[in-house]
């Protein structure tokens, strides 16, 4: 409630001409709405990039770190563009955004939104194999002889 504030504007108009609705309440919703930013940015950083950092040992913490970090990223620009770029309007054609920034942020339904672009990624990585990210490559038997006289084998 203390850092909501610092990009939310003044609520209490919007929320006295939607019956008095609570602010702890929007609040709430409005979590989850930010939750749902980060969705997107997550699947395709995790499915289509392999969670690739740009560090040795992508398991470790500090790799963990720089994932959330962009991932975090990616869902603010995400949620500034639907909200104050107004995508949702121009967009999505959503009607609910062609009002100002307070009513946009309340009635603005930013979720339906986000959970329908899982469609086409999960359409994508299970019909099309995440075409055009990756190649199907076929596994590869190499047999190399060795010096003791047994066949040494690779798998790719």
């Amino acid at each position: 409630m203390t850092l909501a504030p610092l990009w939310l504007p003044d609520m209490t108009g919007a929320l006295a001409h939607n019956q008095n609705d609570s602010l702890v309440r929007f609040l709430w919703y409005h979590a989850a709405e930010i939750a749902g930013f980060t969705l997107m940015p997550f699947l395709a950083w995790h499915h289509y990039f392999d969670d690739r950092a740009p560090l040795e040992d992508i398991d470790s913490w500090s790799a963990f770190g720089f994932r959330t970090l962009g991932v975090g990223l990616l869902g603010g620009l995400n949620y500034f563009f639907y909200y104050y770029i107004n995508f949702g309007a121009w967009g999505l054609g959503n009607p609910h955004m062609r009002h100002d920034l307070a009513d946009r942020l309340l009635h603005g339904e930013s979720l339906i939104w986000n959970f329908w672009w899982i469609i086409p990624l999960l359409w994508n990585e299970w019909f099309f194999h995440k075409w055009p990210f990756y190649g199907h490559v076929e596994a590869v038997r190499l047999t190399i002889p060795s010096s003791e006289g047994r066949p040494l084998v690779a798998h790719n």
